[in-house]
């Protein structure tokens, strides 16, 4: 029997309490190799051995260029390793291939403040190219991409995710009944309820913000301002969020996170198994699952993986009766 009063961790914060499904959904391809490549690659990246990465980055990028993220790593891989050439052929790529989801996601300096990331470029005299092509391919854009409304949505999903990810590192660095913790949550609470104020403010006067107006790259970021919201509030647009599902507009796979966390918010078994808490052994635990035969089921029709496959990805250990 679940103890909710030793529960951790909400799954409150979709790219990282989820890794599952998130890194399933943001890998632009379903080829093996493509995401065995990327995996390798990210890992050494992130472990800041860029040499070592470069040669999976080039494989992935063999079989698709359709990730900005990819292609930008490689970029700062090549420029820190000495090639500088390399590097800015890479990016010259990016602007010519996915100009708005470079300028917008990753952010120059002529429409955000760009990202310690990008800081190593900002010397180069070379870097005022890149800056220029995305200012011009601004000005001239007249496709259906509203371009403000992307802006708008990057600052809501980044004050979104920043302060969850410092909600974890507090956690792990002073508890969650440290005081610490308590503040970044209070200001979590502040944070959550003004991108709600406009999120519902965009719905009110475009509709769902999905794919058509603001990309792929940036469609599920009113989601999960929703679905960081109350009961009544995903009530409320959980018929939004399906009619935007239906059109295209949002992933499927999106819905069973909302639809899962409103009936455990109200008792009920969740349908997904997407609504997992740690217990006061530090380990992973779900709240209960309905129908555990039809899950696999249920989760292909929603464009999930299999639970087990889940299971293995976040590093949960079978129990006995599981």
């Amino acid at each position: 029997m679940i103890n909710y009063s030793v529960i951790l961790v909400w799954l409150s914060c979709f790219l990282t309490a989820v890794p599952t499904h998130a890194q399933r959904i943001l890998y632009v391809s379903d080829d093996p190799a493509y995401i065995a490549n990327v995996d390798t690659a990210n890992s050494l990246y992130e472990q800041g051995q860029y040499a070592k990465a470069i040669p999976y980055f080039e494989k992935a990028l063999k079989i698709t260029r359709k990730s900005v993220r990819t292609g930008f790593r490689t970029a700062r891989s090549y420029y820190l390793t000495g090639r500088e050439d390399a590097a800015f052929r890479e990016l010259e790529l990016l602007m010519e291939d996915h100009w708005i989801n470079f300028c917008y996601d990753i952010g120059l300096s002529s429409f955000d403040v760009s990202g310690e990331h990008l800081a190593v470029f900002k010397d180069n005299p070379r870097w005022s190219r890149i800056d220029s092509i995305c200012q011009a391919k601004r000005a001239g854009y007249t496709g259906p991409l509203n371009l403000e409304l992307i802006m708008e949505l990057r600052e809501i999903l980044r004050n979104d995710q920043s302060i969850r990810h410092r909600r974890q590192d507090v956690a792990k660095q002073f508890g969650t009944d440290s005081r610490q913790h308590q503040a970044v949550v209070d200001s979590m609470k502040i944070i959550d309820s003004l991108n709600l104020k406009k999120v519902t403010a965009i719905i009110d006067q475009h509709g769902y913000p999905g794919k058509t107006l603001v990309g792929e790259q940036l469609s599920y970021a009113a989601f999960l301002v929703v679905q960081h919201a109350n009961l009544k509030t995903q009530e409320k647009y959980l018929p939004l969020l399906r009619d935007a599902a239906e059109q295209g507009e949002l992933s499927k796979s999106f819905l069973p996170l909302m639809i899962d966390r409103i009936r455990v918010k109200k008792d009920q078994p969740q349908l997904y198994g997407t609504q997992f808490f740690y217990n006061e052994k530090g380990e992973i635990d779900f709240f209960p699952i309905e129908d555990k035969e039809g899950l696999d089921k249920r989760r292909a029709e929603m464009g999930l993986e299999p639970f087990d496959d889940y299971l293995k990805r976040i590093g949960y250990n079978k129990k006995e009766g599981d």
